[in-house]
């Protein structure tokens, strides 16, 4: 048996990214049973269901398991510390981690004289500074080293400590420059609790001021002309650089942010939101929006809907609120919200830093489940009938429109102009059966008008099915129960009059505008107007968009392929 049969939800794998991230299993009520952090979620989620034995624990968790999803984020880290958020959260019954009686590790600082730094996983020592904990002692080693190749404190115990200054010999730390050797009188108290302090506000956040620091002190050194420490400093901001690559968190300890990641289509719109405190991210939400008539529109409402009609979901108020593109009546929006929290909040784009990088992750993530989203509709045998019913209904044909086909057209400043024929079944895509259209007659480049290139794509496709309609095993020679045209009236004008000079009868046409999603039907002035968010005009718009993405990607395959040949235009 496959793993697709035995766990039917299981995700495709192209469906999942390759990114780090964070992933939830979740029951048939929806509670979270599991959660796990993957430096590459694909190839971890997929390890599931390998068919490689399993332990126990994880098989009675993946038939108790319903359904999976995932977050993605910049970094291992910051997946593991938004793992230990979710597992504090939600609690999960099969996650060990935080729940039982073991210890979990922590960075501890002494306060000796010289202090001494180390990971412990014991809590309770008397004048010991603690930060953390963190879920997995591995990655607290691996950054341990490079904090101390950064700062060059001492991690020995008393005992080493003292036979080392006893000896007035340094360990092989203070051997190889990854202790400043404070045993043997090699760097004084004043300069060693310096470097601490530059410890302590780094594990807060604060990189910037180590990092000037540094730069200062390597340039005094090479303008006095003592490049041995200018060398010391030098290489301490490269270790400094690579710990903070490894290292980066979301934000630091005193930022208190709202993001909102933006998928913007024809379908829906999908939002992924990001509620950050005190620098971690502690809680997430997704929202599914029939579209607005702007991103700028979509935006505003949604601020509305969480900080003003939804209120009391809200943890606390943010100091700041990360949004894609800033909505008209902004200033009202910013006071009124302000006036809510009952203090200053901002709405602000970030064009650069950690920020912008958070605002990307948010948009990467709501893009995802916008795909997820679309492609299990899509896949709903429920959905799709009740879709076709919807359109039969809608637009008053005939019968249940089972096979529907698409047109677009695609050029550029009317070069290379190609159009495409998308072909869906039972309200599912049925690639073999698209097909490309090279337009052969050349129009009248001033008017740029596509309704030429219809007339001549259709002409030829109703030619076709007039001459093959018994060839049964051809699939360009099957009949749509509906042609839709991508476009206005103009261009169902061309569809049928090609129809009308072609002597076909029977056959059902519309054209899809994309303005405001009104359907044309031939022979009647006015528009038809599906309901929004409706079944109906998520398959019109889903057929539209596969016909505009293949017309475009021959496009510019012809595109391409013209500007290596001598002429330009391919026509």
């Amino acid at each position: 048996m496959s793993s697709y049969d035995e766990y039917p939800w299981r995700p495709k794998t192209h469906d999942i990214p390759t990114d780090p991230g964070v992933y939830k299993y979740l029951d048939q009520n929806g509670t979270v049973i599991y959660v796990g952090k993957a430096k590459n979620l694909k190839n971890r989620i997929t390890s599931y269901f390998s068919g490689k034995t399993q332990d126990a624990k994880t098989l009675i968790m993946l038939q108790n398991a319903k359904s999976v999803e995932w977050t993605v984020v910049s970094s291992e880290l910051e997946a593991l510390l938004l793992e230990f958020t979710w597992i504090n959260e939600f609690n999960p019954k099969y996650n060990v981690i935080f729940r039982d009686d073991k210890s979990y590790p922590y960075l501890a600082m002494t306060n000796d004289e010289f202090a001494r730094v180390f990971i412990t996983r014991e809590r309770k020592m008397k004048n010991v500074k603690y930060f953390g904990p963190y879920p997995k002692v591995y990655a607290l080693k691996d950054t341990f080293n490079l904090f101390q190749k950064a700062f060059k404190f001492r991690s020995c115990r008393k005992a080493i400590y003292n036979k080392a200054a006893s000896e007035n010999r340094p360990c092989l730390l203070g051997f190889i420059n990854n202790c400043t050797a404070p045993c043997v009188g090699a760097i004084s108290k004043a300069q060693y609790d310096e470097n601490l302090k530059e410890l302590i506000s780094f594990l807060n956040g604060n990189t910037k001021g180590t990092v000037s620091r540094l730069k200062n002190s390597m340039k005094s050194a090479s303008a006095t002309l003592d490049f041995e420490n200018a060398a010391k400093f030098r290489d301490q901001l490269l270790s400094i650089d690579s710990l903070m690559q490894k290292t980066s968190v979301m934000l630091s300890d005193s930022q208190s942010v709202d993001v909102f990641g933006l998928y913007f289509s024809p379908l829906q719109s999908t939002v992924h939101m990001f509620t950050i405190r005190h620098g971690r991210t502690i809680k997430e939400r997704q929202f599914i929006i029939d579209n607005a008539d702007s991103e700028k529109d979509l935006i505003k409402s949604l601020l509305f809907e969480v900080y003003i009609t939804a209120k009391q979901a809200l943890i606390e108020y943010p100091r700041e609120i990360i949004v894609p593109v800033l909505p008209d009546d902004l200033d009202y929006i910013t006071a009124l919200i302000s006036e809510e929290a009952q203090h200053k909040v901002k709405i602000r784009v970030p064009l650069r830093l950690e920020k912008k990088d958070l605002l990307d992750y948010a948009s990467k993530n709501a893009k995802n489940s916008a795909l997820l989203f679309h492609k299990k509709r899509e896949k709903d045998i429920v959905t799709r009938s009740n879709a076709l019913n919807d359109i039969q209904r809608y637009l008053n044909l005939k019968g249940v429109p089972y096979r529907l086909e698409c047109y677009d057209i695609s050029h550029l400043q009317t070069t290379n102009r190609v159009a495409s024929m998308v072909v869906f079944e039972d309200g599912m895509p049925k690639k073999q059966d698209y097909r490309h259209f090279v337009i052969k007659n050349i129009y009248d480049d001033r008017k740029r008008d596509d309704t030429q290139a219809m007339h001549e794509t259709l002409t030829r496709r109703l030619a076709y099915l007039k001459e093959n309609a018994e060839k049964k095993d051809d699939s360009f020679s099957k009949t749509p129960d509906l042609f839709i045209i991508d476009g206005g009236k103009p261009q169902l004008g061309a569809a049928l009059l090609a129809y009308k000079e072609s002597g076909l009868k029977g056959l059902q046409f519309c054209a899809l505008a994309k303005r405001i999603e009104e359907v044309f039907l031939p022979n009647q002035e006015d528009s038809v107007l599906f309901e929004r968010g409706s079944d109906a005009l998520f398959t019109f718009q889903n057929i539209r968009d596969e016909a505009h993405r293949f017309a475009i990607t021959h496009h510019r395959t012809r595109r391409t392929k013209a500007q290596t040949t001598k002429n330009p235009h391919n026509l």
